[in-house]
């Protein structure tokens, strides 16, 4: 369940304090993360911030050196997990930089976290996701385009420069 996670308390607060605020309600169909609250002084505005993984596609995010980024994909990945069902979406994440998002291992939703130096399991998280491709292409031809007959699977890649180096 989401409930029996132990996720780190800064979290809870920030994005359980948005979820309030903004009274959400999640859709499993429509996947979408709360990444802040943004503040538009010239239009007298604040507004929720979230990134829709459905209609956004593919997403880079390119930044110096530093804990924003990190934060940022904390971000994503603590609001998707405690507001989506496991059932319907989970998160491979290879974390070759600060290994920071480590602690998501465990959380129900996720797959697993593969660190530097896990050679082993990083081909096996490549032979899983190719075969989960050959079978979503065969599903894909049998579903009709109004029904969803597999689960969301998002992949997280942190530390680029690591990757490309091996």
């Amino acid at each position: 369940s989401l409930v029996s996670y132990n996720y780190p308390k800064y979290f809870k607060f920030s994005i359980t304090i948005l979820k309030e605020k903004y009274n959400l309600q999640f859709n499993n169909n429509d996947i979408k993360a709360i990444i802040g609250e943004y503040d538009a002084p010239e239009a007298q505005k604040q507004g929720l911030l979230q990134y829709n993984f459905i209609d956004d596609g593919n997403t880079a995010i390119y930044s110096s050196e530093g804990a924003e980024s990190e934060q940022l994909l904390n971000s994503i990945i603590y609001s998707t997990i405690t507001s989506y069902n496991p059932e319907y979406i989970n998160f491979y994440i290879i974390d070759y930089g600060s290994q920071a998002l480590s602690k998501f291992r465990g959380a129900p939703s996720v797959g697993d976290v593969v660190t530097l130096g896990e050679d082993e399991k990083y081909n096996n998280l490549f032979k899983l996701l190719k075969d989960e491709l050959k079978t979503r292409k065969k599903l894909f031809k049998l579903t009709p385009k109004k029904e969803k007959a597999y689960k969301d699977l998002l992949q997280f890649l942190t530390d680029y420069g690591f990757y490309i180096e091996d």
